[in-house]
């Protein structure tokens, strides 16, 4: 299967920005770098996508996963491609989202405290417990083709 990028599309919404900022600042405040990174989210329906752009991440909308109640993102955009966590809409296509995470202070995978900001299960994702720490950047459409054996 080949995977092609149809575009990329910036989201812009000043209210999400504005709460994510005041995430990055209270951070900055109590001496916590927010250590921000790109990172992906696929979103299994339609009705998930316009939420994250127009009110951002959820947890409520995320239930559930290895790590607990929270909202996941991938290092990797292969990851977040998976079908279980990007719908292919009619046309054959996927959006992916890419976003900017303030990950702060994170703990591995089963050691997580009240004074962490997310918890990682490296090499693979980050999972945050502040729904405001995440500003949904960017979308990514990517469609799909099939290859004839004489193309592999």
């Amino acid at each position: 299967m080949s995977k092609k990028i149809l575009g990329i599309v910036r989201i812009q919404n000043y209210t999400l920005w504005r709460y994510y900022n005041a995430v990055c600042n209270s951070m900055r405040n109590y001496k916590v770098p927010p250590a921000e990174q790109l990172l992906f989210h696929g979103c299994p329906t339609t009705q998930g996508m316009y939420q994250i752009e127009h009110v951002g991440y959820r947890s409520r909308f995320c239930p559930g996963g290895a790590i607990g109640d929270g909202v996941y993102f991938a290092i990797s955009a292969s990851y977040s491609d998976q079908p279980a966590y990007g719908i292919r809409l009619p046309d054959g296509t996927r959006q992916l989202f890419l976003n900017r995470v303030a990950i702060g202070i994170s703990a591995p995978y089963g050691h997580y405290s009240s004074n962490c900001h997310s918890v990682h299960n490296l090499p693979t994702m980050y999972c945050i417990f502040n729904h405001f720490q995440a500003y949904p950047e960017y979308i990514i459409p990517v469609s799909y083709t099939h290859l004839r054996a004489h193309e592999t």
